[in-house]
């Protein structure tokens, strides 16, 4: 781990110890699957909490608006609100855009404490961070990124009851899995927590990722098994935008997930309009001339299948007089994070990346995403295109 916090760099005593590990647990059954189905739990669900009968109904209220700018909730974000405030086990499948990320960072600012978020990839964190500073909630992330003075900085902070509980205390803390897996200090930092009463919630965004095919690209995903082991009675909310019901009870027993509330919604966009295009010579091309009749100077995606193809094809972009980027994991850190944040600021228009790049971005305003799908890697005019716009 970078900046000297893994295996305890950052710890006030011995070297801590990573979490404890629970035996693996049992794969779901095909009869457990008959039992129930997402949309009875989800009426289940709906039926207990959807409704504004709290005793902090009039403070979230008051809390979705004056922090977050909204008067009304979106579709099933109430009731899962509601459910991890009650302190019970949250499963969420919600299609992106759907706003999964409100049902965490609302109840992180009604109950203090300190919400644990678990997030896959560290631009989609900075972005997050970013955004709830600007809202001004008080959120932090430890990531190799960052200064050994800087995860200093904030491990202090957290390991101070008195700052945690103060008004301006750490609300959200992001990691990635593979830091809440490897770092003994953070560990020692999270049982500290949880000694004081100031462990709110554990959060796993992308938890598709924990089952089975999801491990094999996370593989430290697995380890998450362990916050509910070290940890039982803390509430764990996990969230996804794909999962069939095979990878929903997958989750639900490797997070080894109690008394789990549901909540599914549907995949309907009706704000969204799709094309699709049969391949043909010259893709690139024609979603160069597509941007500029219908989308010149607003904000786009274009997701490309290897990081090779997203250098080339942002390079034939801007020969199309597009303004336009290329966004990916073998980047030098710090060039990344710039393209992203010009990309945020409009000072980019058009960003070409793989898919990992849209888990989770937080941005209003993007107006077409054009998905290429290579055919024949040796070549970018062999390929198909959808394009939701």
């Amino acid at each position: 781990m970078g900046g000297g916090m893994g295996g305890g760099g950052c710890y006030d005593g011995p070297p801590a110890a990573p979490l404890e590990m629970p035996a693996a647990p049992p794969r779901a059954d095909a009869h457990a699957r008959s039992r129930t189905s997402p949309g009875a739990c989800t009426r289940e669900a709906e039926a207990e909490f959807d409704h504004e009968r709290f005793e902090w109904s009039a403070e979230m209220r008051e809390t979705l608006f004056s922090v977050f700018g909204y008067r009304v909730f979106r579709s099933n974000q109430c009731g899962i609100v509601n459910a991890t405030l009650a302190k019970r086990d949250v499963f969420v499948i919600m299609p992106t855009g759907g706003g999964k990320s409100l049902t965490y960072q609302l109840p992180a600012m009604i109950h203090g404490g300190v919400t644990v978020v678990v997030c896959p990839l560290v631009s989609l964190i900075q972005d997050q961070v970013e955004s709830m500073i600007h809202q001004g909630v008080v959120a932090e992330y430890l990531s190799a990124t960052q200064s050994y003075d800087e995860q200093q900085v904030i491990m202090r902070a957290l390991r101070d009851p008195r700052h945690v509980r103060s008004c301006d205390g750490i609300r959200l803390l992001y990691v990635t899995p593979e830091r809440l897996s490897a770092s003994g200090s953070l560990s020692s930092m999270l049982r500290r927590l949880h000694s004081e009463g100031l462990l709110a919630r554990f959060v796993v965004d992308e938890c598709h990722c924990v089952s089975q095919w999801g491990h094999d690209f996370r593989p430290d995903y697995k380890c998450l098994s362990a916050l509910k082991h070290n940890f039982p009675e803390v509430p764990l909310m996990a969230l996804t935008a794909t999962a069939t019901e095979a990878v929903r009870l997958d989750v639900c027993s490797i997070l080894q997930l109690q008394r789990c509330v549901t909540f599914t919604n549907s995949f309907n966009r009706p704000n969204l309009w799709y094309y699709v295009k049969p391949k043909k010579k010259g893709c690139v091309e024609d979603i160069a001339a597509i941007i500029r009749q219908k989308y010149q100077g607003k904000t786009g995606i274009v997701y490309c299948c290897s990081r090779r193809d997203c250098e080339e094809v942002a390079a034939k972009l801007r020969e199309a007089r597009t303004n336009a980027a290329h966004y990916h994991a073998d980047m030098d850190p710090e060039a990344r994070k710039q393209v992203q944040k010009a990309w945020m600021c409009d000072e980019v228009r058009v960003i070409c990346a793989t898919v990992a790049f849209g888990m989770g971005i937080n941005k209003p305003d993007v107006r077409a995403t054009t998905c290429l799908h290579a055919l024949h890697h040796a070549s970018l005019d062999h390929v198909s295109s959808i394009t939701p716009l």
